[in-house]
């Protein structure tokens, strides 16, 4: 699946957001919010790929059907795995 990554520097709500258009996916990532949220600049990157791996994982999982114990974003289902995959990077 072809996914494109967007960023916005538009106050929204959430740090990251996903979508799906047929064969094709996008993210955004408002960095206001994370840059806010964040203490220095390592912390803000950290959290850009960090709020990247979780979306793609959500992205990949709606798009192919998968179905995780829990399945919504609050509490989010994915973060344990992401956690995983982002330590072993």
């Amino acid at each position: 699946m072809k996914v494109n990554y967007k960023t916005s520097l538009f106050p929204s709500k959430k740090a990251t957001r996903w979508n799906i258009n047929k064969e094709k996916g996008d993210i955004t990532i408002y960095v206001t919010n994370i840059w806010n949220n964040s203490k220095d600049f390592d912390d803000f990157v950290e959290g850009c790929i960090f709020f990247t791996l979780v979306e793609r994982i959500c992205i990949e999982r709606a798009y192919n059907k998968i179905k995780i114990k829990g399945g919504h974003c609050n509490p989010c289902c994915v973060r344990d795995i992401a956690i995983k995959m982002y330590r072993n990077l």
